[in-house]
């Protein structure tokens, strides 16, 4: 009976890593090739998917430059730079950047990104990386709380870390051509257009939307 009690725990830890494996994989393709996301990042990252869709979106804008600041381990900031957009990548948590810079080299695109440690919202990032500012895009995904946010029927954007309203405030004072934010798709569109949203975009996968990207001038 032992035997099979331990069986069976096998067996689940087995099924567990299954998902986490399959999960990973869709955050990032070449995840088996040694790519690195934490536990906290399993729930924050953008799908490779959704981040090229995003990437495509910028590229067809006419965006030279992004900056993406809060770039986690890199879903977006790859996904910019594999389109050829010139990337400078901003993130608080140390180990998220290192984690970053790892999975922009498996990648292949590292040498197209500019990485800085630190909090977007307190340094003039556009002066340390010779972006000009007519045509460089300000995008960010903040982090939405985990995966609790899905428990609010309209998620209020002033939950978001950092809130949104000190982001526009950075981006407009920066001088950003325009800034786009990645959001949960039960955002309050009444708070977005209140705040000067003058776009969103709903943001599907698999016939199931993920997420919304909310642009601001």
């Amino acid at each position: 009976m032992q035997y099979s009690n331990n069986f069976v725990r096998l067996n689940l830890h087995n099924q567990f890593e299954a998902m986490q494996r399959t999960k990973a994989l869709r955050l990032f393709s070449k995840y088996d090739e040694g790519v690195r996301i934490n536990k906290t990042m399993m729930y924050s990252i953008t799908k490779e998917v959704i981040a090229n869709k995003i990437a495509e979106i910028c590229k067809q804008k006419g965006y030279k430059y992004v900056v993406d600041g809060c770039s986690g381990a890199g879903g977006n900031t790859i996904a910019f730079a594999s389109h050829g957009i010139q990337t400078a990548s901003v993130e608080y948590n140390q180990e998220n950047l290192y984690d970053c810079i790892h999975n922009s080299e498996i990648y292949g695109v590292n040498e197209d990104i500019q990485f800085f440690h630190g909090d977007i919202t307190y340094f003039d990032c556009l002066k340390e990386t010779g972006f000009d500012p007519a045509q460089t895009l300000f995008f960010c995904s903040p982090e939405w709380g985990g995966p609790n946010y899905i428990q609010n029927t309209v998620f209020d954007l002033e939950q978001l870390q950092p809130r949104l309203t000190k982001l526009l405030k950075y981006a407009r004072e920066t001088g950003y051509a325009e800034s786009c934010y990645y959001l949960p798709r039960s955002s309050d569109l009444e708070q977005l257009e209140r705040n000067g949203c003058t776009e969103v975009n709903y943001m599907f996968q698999a016939g199931r939307c993920d997420a919304i990207c909310a642009w601001f001038n």
